[in-house]
């Protein structure tokens, strides 16, 4: 299947220049014993690009529709790549064929072609890179679509893999992926304050009312800065923040306390003589195995808010880290002139000290948070 699919190709292409075809059927006609090679050295016009795609397209969609995928449609898709990739066809013609091809598999085939799509994305990201918004177009619509078709509950994995595929194609610049006008998400948090009242006469400190309404009462402020950063408001978001800081501080203090005691140095110095000797590939090779270990860390969690589960909560290393990200991006964001654009009163000097203030250390803190905090600490803060 995967030969036919190529030698169909390189007759269409030999057929279009030689014949002036317009369909599948006349390119295959008028093709017999075509020469593939020779028929790639030159490039075709605009209409020749045209009547190619669309011959490829209609041999597609013949193939899938009699049930004949696999090895086929994997060569279609890499002929029309190299014909791309040598301008010898149109920059779209491998995002046409991607499209068709998922409009017309179920999900279960969908998914199981999935991964040769994956494994031709650097060259598929290399064409959508030098060429205009059609391309471009066509796979975030495909992707879009194929998502639109997914049911977040049953196919999670599957949607995960085509949120990565789109990431690492698109560059970060890519509008349909940037929050141009800066919209917060909503917080529908359901506290439960007459339970923490209760909580609070049993004498646990991680479940005290107040530490309750300061930390869930946070979501508020990352959901609404601009109310946040109020004068009437600045004060009691502060009070929270430096509470709760406080209280992942205590935290990390007592995990690291054990480890150190551990794992005591070697003060020999043979010891150090070796430390000096791994020196930089030691290194080089910690932060290629760290990295390697936060590719396999998978982690999805709606957090609840009931006060009984506060305690267990803050003693979660994936927790803590994912509410030390929300600080982060909302002092960014206060930080920025981006409230300003929507008429919000710029912050006063006295604020933007306290900010940065918290900045600092909400990032000591993130990077002592184990597994890899540094590395994910460093990553962060390049990325805001």
């Amino acid at each position: 299947d995967g030969l036919a699919g190529a030698a169909f190709v390189d007759s269409v292409v030999a057929a279009v220049r030689g014949a002036g075809a317009s369909s599948g059927e006349a390119a295959t006609s008028g093709a017999e014993g075509a020469n593939g090679a020779a028929a790639k050295a030159e490039p075709l016009d605009a209409e020749e690009r045209g009547t190619l795609e669309l011959s490829m397209r209609i041999f597609l969609e013949r193939k899938s529709s009699a049930g004949a995928a696999g090895a086929l449609v994997v060569a279609l898709i890499d002929r029309a790549i190299e014909l791309a990739t040598a301008r010898a066809a149109d920059l779209n013609t491998p995002f046409a064929l991607m499209e068709d091809l998922f409009d017309s598999q179920v999900i279960s085939e969908s998914e199981a072609l999935f991964p040769q799509i994956e494994q031709r994305g650097a060259a598929l990201a290399k064409l959508m890179r030098s060429t205009n918004n059609r391309a471009k177009l066509t796979f975030i619509r495909t992707c879009n679509e194929l998502l639109r078709r997914l049911s977040k509950s049953k196919n999670t994995n599957f949607c995960g893999r085509v949120l990565l595929l789109m990431a690492y194609m698109l560059p970060l610049s890519e509008r349909s992926g940037v929050n141009l006008k800066g919209a917060m998400a909503p917080s529908d948090l359901e506290l439960q304050p007459d339970e923490a009242a209760d909580d609070k006469q049993e004498g646990s400190a991680a479940e005290d009312g107040s530490l309750y309404a300061s930390f869930w009462g946070l979501q508020a402020a990352f959901a609404d800065p601009a109310a946040a950063v109020k004068p009437e408001s600045w004060a009691t978001l502060v009070s929270r923040l430096e509470t709760v800081l406080q209280v992942f501080a205590n935290i990390v203090s007592t995990d690291a306390a054990p480890s150190a005691e551990a794992a005591p140095a070697d003060p020999s110095p043979a010891g150090d003589e070796a430390a000096a000797a791994s020196g930089g590939e030691g290194e080089d090779a910690e932060m290629e195995e760290a990295a390697h270990e936060m590719g396999r860390e998978v982690y999805f969690a709606k957090f609840l808010t009931s006060p009984k589960l506060l305690q267990l909560q803050l003693r979660d290393a994936y927790f803590r880290r994912h509410v030390l990200v929300q600080l982060l991006i909302f002092v960014q964001t206060i930080s920025t002139d981006q409230l300003q654009r929507k008429g919000a009163p710029a912050l006063a000097p006295r604020q933007r000290e306290a900010a940065e203030k918290l900045r600092a250390r909400a990032s000591e803190l993130l990077a002592g948070i184990a597994p890899n905090g540094p590395l994910f600490a460093a990553a962060l803060e390049r990325l805001l």
